[in-house]
């Protein structure tokens, strides 16, 4: 039962990310006759404060992982999902793009940094 619910939550959170990077995109201006160069320097700048966010809660929470896995995995997936519906809600507002996406993509580096740094077997 464990692995069909699993399954069906990779295949929910794939469908999510594909949505939420068609509606930025669409945010961004690509496909509606903007200049490409702005566009990939915007995805960019976003990419790289992202990156940047998922670094800074690292060196801040790094020893804590350990002490309760439990919590770091319901952290990652609340990143996760809040992250993509964050992403998902960029066409509403254009104009704030790289701020939106950029905390967007900070919650996606949390997410998986909190994932990855838990992998230990979970015993409940």
């Amino acid at each position: 039962a464990y692995v069909r619910w699993y399954m069906l939550a990779y295949v929910a959170g794939s469908t999510c990310m594909v949505l939420s990077t068609q509606s930025m995109l669409y945010a961004i201006g690509l496909g509606a006759g903007s200049i490409p160069m702005a566009a990939a320097l915007n995805w960019v700048i976003k990419d790289g404060l992202g990156q940047l966010g998922g670094v800074l809660f690292a060196s801040c929470i790094n020893s804590r992982f350990d002490a309760d896995p439990k919590r770091w995995r319901m952290v990652a997936a609340v990143a996760l999902d809040s992250a993509c519906i964050l992403e998902a809600m960029t066409p509403l507002a254009p104009m704030l793009f790289l701020p939106m996406a950029s905390i967007a993509n900070m919650g996606k580096n949390v997410s998986w940094l909190a994932a990855s740094a838990t992998r230990a077997n979970i015993l409940l």
